[in-house]
């Protein structure tokens, strides 16, 4: 419930670009990737799979979309010149 809040939250709050990191988004993001590894599992696996759960987590709010390169049309500069 607190995720689709979210998406109807008003302006900063509601975005997802730059840098910015919601309190609420760390929130939720901790306690998902403090979630265990079901108990059958030795307890390496167990570690293993929450240290994995967490860099991904990381890596995904970390990550930043490439930024647009512009088009350079090879045969349009040649006709210029």
């Amino acid at each position: 419930a607190n995720v689709i809040a979210l998406v109807w939250a008003p302006r900063p709050f509601n975005r997802r670009s730059d840098r910015t990191r919601r309190a609420l988004d760390i929130s939720l993001v901790k306690s998902c990737y403090l979630e265990h590894c079901p108990s059958e599992h030795p307890v390496k696996v167990r570690v293993s799979y929450q240290k994995l759960l967490k860099c991904f987590v990381l890596n995904a709010l970390h990550h930043r979309k490439p930024n647009p390169q512009k088009k350079r049309y090879l045969f349009r500069s040649f006709k210029s010149t």
